[in-house]
């Protein structure tokens, strides 16, 4: 004889009306909240980080989601802000519906919603927003008006705005992406009260559609020195605008537009406007090897340092930019530096001033800072080509600085010497791969350096057993107790 219950429950129809009172999940993302309960670890912030959930391997998640967390790869981690879970120290019941928003699954995002609809917040909208998924926050916008809770927010996460509706950091983050069909769904979403870095960030991140869009639509996001930005993002279109707009600006448009190589816009602003610039605006350029630009400026306009232009070009390498200032560099404070050149490793720059005879300046400094700053091959033209030669401590700075090869060209084939002054402050960590450190103790044990027992004390730490081989076999300085201590 059939039960009251069994006869019920062989009903689909009655069923159905009795256990939608029931409180629970569906058999299909049953494993997405026992794992969460069993096996996901929640870290808690400390000081400037913030907490986050470790997600072990075996998860029935996407293996690259979030970040990789130790050492194994299919752990990972995702933090709070990442899943829009709750700021505070607590582990957030609503992961699993957030970390299934995070992975674009609408699918699995309405089944947990429709089984646990007290997990769904605005929140969870604005994760959607943030995560770019486009389909997930128009059907939960969609599903507003019967799920009422999707219009609250899950906690006061922020002191003295309990009632916001949405964050003004997910209008922000939305307008960075440039993804314009996002955006103009958040519009609809949230119509009004944008904040101006929404606008700020689109320029920031040359997100041209979502930029132009914020500037016709949303008139609150307006700011002072959006032109100098939009000049600064290449956006010449929009600074045709602002302009017919009569939107003010700063000598920074001109001067950012140079650096950023946006020529066009630095033309029209040296026409249509009376702003002008500073000297930043060709120095700046010569230093990004805009040369169009640098021509452009030191041709029509009179701000420009001609002095520091051609040193920031030498630096950074431009040598086309160094052809074209050098005949406006008439005095001997313009004459560029080949120190500048080999410091930084532009050897093409060094053979250019190089081939320029006595009009550049060159010292000892060209040399010396090559080799601590690794740069062989201009240590090796420079010895090879120039008289100026090297400071004593050449190799000595060029060990210190992991760089093996240069001290030991200077040391064999020049005659420098290892240890000048003090004694050598070397850290094996320095040193490349490439590097046979046994080979830099041989070199060392043969020119009399002060051995130091921190060297022994390294090698420990870094397990290296040739290497403490080699210094037991020449080193007079042994080791400390943390030689014992870092080993193990």
């Amino acid at each position: 004889m059939a039960t009251f219950l069994r006869a019920v429950l062989d009903m689909p129809s009655v069923a159905a009306i009795v256990l939608r009172f029931q409180h629970g999940v569906y058999l299909d993302v049953q494993p997405r909240f026992v794992e969460f309960a069993h096996k996901v670890q929640y870290e808690a912030a400390q000081g400037m980080y913030s907490g986050g959930y470790i997600i072990p391997g075996g998860f029935s998640h996407n293996a690259t989601i979030g970040s990789v967390c130790g050492q194994d790869e299919s752990t990972r981690y995702l933090t709070q802000e990442e899943l829009g879970l709750s700021a505070i120290c607590e582990r957030d019941a609503r992961f699993p519906l957030h970390l299934a928003i995070y992975e674009g699954n609408l699918a699995l995002t309405l089944r947990i919603i429709a089984c646990r609809p007290e997990l769904a917040f605005v929140d969870a909208i604005e994760t959607a927003f943030v995560c770019q998924q486009y389909d997930i926050a128009r059907t939960l916008m969609d599903l507003q008006a019967s799920v009422p809770q999707l219009t609250t927010r899950y906690r006061n996460q922020h002191e003295g705005n309990p009632a916001a509706r949405i964050r003004g950091a997910t209008v922000s983050c939305v307008a960075y992406l440039d993804n314009l069909k996002l955006l103009t769904l958040l519009r609809e979403f949230k119509p009004s009260e944008w904040p101006t870095w929404a606008f700020e960030s689109a320029l920031y991140a040359n997100a041209r559609a979502n930029a132009s869009f914020l500037y016709t639509h949303c008139p609150e996001t307006h700011f002072e020195g959006m032109l100098d930005a939009a000049a600064r993002a290449g956006m010449l279109d929009m600074v045709h605008q602002m302009h017919a707009d009569k939107v003010t600006c700063t000598t920074e448009a001109m001067d950012n537009a140079a650096a950023k190589g946006h020529l066009e816009i630095v033309e029209f602003l040296h026409t249509h406007r009376t702003e002008g610039c500073t000297g930043a605006a060709v120095t700046n350029a010569a230093a990004a090897g805009h040369v169009a630009v640098v021509t452009y400026l030191v041709l029509h306009r009179n701000e420009g340092d001609m002095s520091e232009a051609l040193k920031q070009a030498v630096i950074h390498g431009h040598v086309d930019v160094v052809k074209f200032l050098l005949p406006f560099a008439t005095s001997l404070d313009c004459r560029p530096s080949l120190d500048d050149a080999a410091a930084n490793g532009h050897l093409t720059m060094v053979e250019y001033l190089h081939s320029l005879g006595a009009t550049i300046h060159c010292s000892k400094i060209a040399a010396t800072m090559a080799a601590a700053n690794g740069y062989e091959d201009v240590v090796r033209f420079l010895m090879q080509h120039r008289s100026e030669g090297a400071s004593p401590n050449a190799a000595h700075r060029a060990l210190e600085g992991g760089h093996f090869v240069i001290a030991k060209y200077l040391v064999e084939e020049n005659g420098f010497a290892i240890q000048v002054g003090s004694p050598l402050n070397l850290r094996w960590h320095r040193f490349d791969a490439t590097t046979s450190l046994p080979e830099v103790v041989e070199l060392l044990s043969c020119h009399g350096v002060t051995w130091q027992t921190s060297w022994m004390d390294e090698a420990c730490s870094k397990s290296d057993v040739m290497l403490v081989q080699a210094l037991h076999a020449h080193s007079t300085a042994g080791c400390t107790t943390a030689a014992m201590d870092n080993a193990a």
